[in-house]
């Protein structure tokens, strides 16, 4: 009469069913990449506002300077131009402050930070239309101040608080 082992019979059995057997062991290895993407993104803000304080004309023409500034937050290294538009009351080489009355007041709007439009450059700010220039830098900061420099020359003028809304759009 043969005899089998118990254990002999299970090992059989686990083979059988196509399981793995206690003494036979493998090492399978994957590999997977880690990634990300940063996109440009750049952001606009008002830094101040371009605010020429209060002023009393002499009667003879004197220039008045004032300044403001944005605020660009962009991914490092991201090239970026800002335009800036003529305001609600004129154009980018002509633009104008009115008070509650209609008496307008010009001014002209140039980059204080260097970059395209440069420090003081004599062209004015605006869209790149009219002779107006385009400011235009890369981002080397998590933040950057761009100047923006006010001017007015005035002798005369209607007493009464003038103003205007310039929006700046930025390209990148």
């Amino acid at each position: 009469m043969i005899r089998f082992s118990t254990a002999w019979l299970f090992a059989a059995a686990l083979l059988a069913a196509g399981l793995p057997a206690p003494l036979r062991a493998a090492e399978v290895r994957a590999t997977f990449q880690v990634k990300l993407e940063v996109g440009n993104v750049c952001t606009l803000d008002k830094g101040a506002d371009v605010d020429f304080g209060t002023i009393t004309p002499s009667g003879s023409h004197q220039t008045y300077t004032a300044s403001g500034s944005l605020v660009v937050r962009c991914t490092l290294h991201t090239p970026y131009t800002i335009r800036l538009d003529g305001g609600l009351h004129g154009t980018v080489t002509d633009r104008k402050m009115r008070n509650t009355s209609g008496q307008t007041i010009s001014y002209q709007l140039h980059s204080g930070t260097l970059g395209q439009c440069g420090s003081w450059n004599p062209a004015q700010w605006g869209d790149g239309s009219g002779g107006s220039c385009v400011f235009s830098a890369t981002n080397h900061a998590s933040e950057q101040t761009i100047a923006v420099a006010g001017q007015t020359t005035l002798s005369t003028a209607e007493g009464g608080a003038y103003s205007d809304t310039v929006t700046a759009t930025i390209t990148y």
